[in-house]
């Protein structure tokens, strides 16, 4: 799963409340590798360079300083 926007927030959070391994990977990482790809195989080209190895999972917090973090983005849109 690519980080782009705040759209991926909530699918990776239910992915991973059903047991599932989810990587996320910064889409700035992904675009200066080799390969070409396009929206229909994207998935693909993503499975094969994460067989090779070739991504990173990107840090995530704990669930405390998620839920902290969105309250504080909330108080600070007021």
């Amino acid at each position: 799963m690519q980080s782009t926007g705040v759209y991926w927030m909530p699918v990776f959070e239910i992915l991973q409340q059903r047991g599932m391994e989810v990587y996320l990977v910064n889409a700035r990482h992904t675009k200066n590798l080799p390969g070409r790809k396009s929206d229909i195989v994207e998935c693909q080209w993503l499975l094969k360079l994460h067989t090779f190895g070739l991504l990173n999972n990107s840090f995530q917090p704990s669930d405390a300083v998620r839920a902290m973090r969105t309250l504080w983005r909330h108080r600070g849109d007021w």
